[in-house]
């Protein structure tokens, strides 16, 4: 994604904040309908997150700087990877941009691992939950993804979901773990 695009979707992002603003002033001062100190709460609340929106977007990395890093270890039989969303070493997987607002690290073992669904393309959650059980880390081009993969962990409900770069590479190291459960 070019500058120019980036700029151009943090301006849209910036905007919804204002037209929001704009339609609870509206609401508040002039219709008397919401009191002034929610209208104050809400607006603060709208213009910091598409303000993070708009910061993400143009922060957001681009196909060119897309750098995959995979190295295996024969003598200790493990295998590492690590790109710009994922990094996996011998004892676990770690989600570079997972909790929400600051894109904080996620960290999962592999012995907390019981299994990894892996869907072919990618899924439209860019970011969170879509039923509230499978939670994704952040990923901007997790469309264009060829792989989704979902952990199901040992004792816990909730499933996380991830995506990387080299879809191939993390799907043999997984399946070198006896973890990897291949869905169309």
């Amino acid at each position: 994604m070019n500058k120019n695009v980036k700029i151009i979707l943090a301006a849209a992002s910036f905007l919804g904040a204002i037209a929001t603003i704009v339609v609870l002033y509206i609401a508040s001062v002039v219709l008397h309908k919401i009191p002034v100190h929610i209208f104050l709460i809400v607006a603060f609340i709208m213009a910091t997150m598409d303000i993070l929106v708009a910061i993400m977007f143009l922060y957001m990395p681009s196909k060119s700087s897309e750098n995959v890093e995979l190295t295996e270890k024969s003598v200790l039989g493990t295998s590492h990877y690590s790109d710009n969303l994922i990094e996996i070493d011998s004892d676990g997987i770690t989600i570079k941009h997972f909790y929400f607002p600051f894109a904080a690290k996620k960290r999962i073992n592999f012995r907390d691992i019981k299994t990894v669904q892996a869907y072919n393309g990618g899924c439209m959650r860019l970011w969170g939950s879509g039923d509230f059980r499978t939670w994704f880390g952040i990923d901007w081009n997790r469309t264009n993804r060829k792989m989704t993969f979902v952990i199901e962990h040992n004792n816990s409900w909730f499933k996380t979901g991830f995506t990387c770069k080299d879809s191939v590479s993390v799907a043999q190291i997984l399946k070198l773990k006896n973890l990897l459960n291949i869905k169309s």
